[in-house]
């Protein structure tokens, strides 16, 4: 062989294998997709499942005298306050 065959071979070999590889992956059988529990339609922000009881949260605090809106929702019966007279805080529970 002359020197210019053997760099011509050189070339032309790497060529062929890739090339090979490509089709013999391709001749391979589609993967079947997995079918689980079907995805819930809402989801929570860290992916956890939704809340199942949001009727059980309150949004007011009562106290013996009087009621306030909560910040954000608490279970129903959570210690909570509201603010009194004299700037003092008033303990009371969670309510709807």
């Amino acid at each position: 062989m002359t020197w210019q065959r053997k760099i011509l071979a050189a070339l032309l070999v790497p060529t062929a294998l890739t090339g090979w590889n490509a089709t013999a992956g391709a001749q391979e059988k589609p993967r079947a997709i997995e079918t689980g529990k079907p995805k819930q339609a809402t989801e929570r922000p860290f992916g956890g499942p939704p809340n199942r009881s949001p009727s059980a949260l309150g949004k007011q605090c009562a106290t013996e005298s009087a009621t306030c809106p909560l910040e954000k929702p608490l279970k129903l019966g959570t210690e909570c306050e509201c603010p009194g007279q004299n700037g003092q805080q008033v303990q009371g529970k969670a309510a709807k």
